[in-house]
């Protein structure tokens, strides 16, 4: 009876080892604490994240949810929310003039207002020194932008935190994040209001708080 109990309790435990040999990697790091993102693919309701550069590349796959979105976004990789999840969450139909009226809330879309001309690095730095900001994704994410008078920057969003340094140049809004990384963003000003181009080519706003 006792062999037979031992016997049992091995087939257990390669069981258990098989089963776990057969789901490939182990549990990825938590998303917030990836650094260097270099993508983000959404494939059904799995958002897959590549960090890292050269040997140090890795791909990482995480279940959809607001925090990874958020994530993706506030890296310059903006990603739609699977349908599993848009269809659990249907929006309410509006009126035809709704979607022109979101846009010009969000203040995202892919062209700088006509209007609008590049911004100079002393314009630059006098409107940003010192002064906090909000931005939405075209996904509708909130971004809060703080530049220090000292050249530092904290940026946050749902589920996501990074710091980094700021630095202007003629036309362009610089610098470098710990997280995400070096950006060079492009940098416009249309009736005192800052608009920038992130790296998706998305136009957003900022908006003083």
């Amino acid at each position: 009876m006792a062999r037979t109990s031992w016997l049992f309790c091995v087939s257990i435990v390669v069981a258990a080892l098989l089963a776990s040999n057969a789901s490939g990697q182990s549990a990825p790091p938590a998303a917030a604490s990836l650094e260097n993102v270099t993508s983000c693919v959404l494939e059904g309701t799995d958002v897959f994240i590549g960090a890292g550069k050269g040997a140090d590349a890795r791909r990482y796959k995480y279940q959809w949810d607001a925090s990874i979105d958020a994530l993706c976004n506030a890296k310059g990789f903006a990603i739609a929310s699977p349908a599993t999840a848009r269809s659990s969450n249907p929006s309410p139909k509006a009126s035809p003039a709704a979607p022109l009226a979101a846009t010009a809330q969000a203040g995202s879309g892919a062209a700088f207002p006509l209007s609008s001309v590049a911004a100079t690095s002393q314009e630059l730095s006098a409107f940003l020194a010192g002064k906090s900001f909000q931005w939405s994704t075209a996904e509708g994410t909130r971004v809060k932008s703080k530049f220090g008078a000292d050249g530092g920057l904290a940026a946050s969003a749902p589920g996501y935190y990074d710091t980094g340094k700021w630095r202007v140049e003629d036309g362009k809004l610089c610098g470098s994040m710990r997280k995400a990384g070096d950006f060079c963003n492009e940098a416009r000003f249309d009736a005192g209001t800052l608009y920038l181009r992130r790296v998706n080519g998305e136009i957003v706003r900022y908006e003083p708080e």
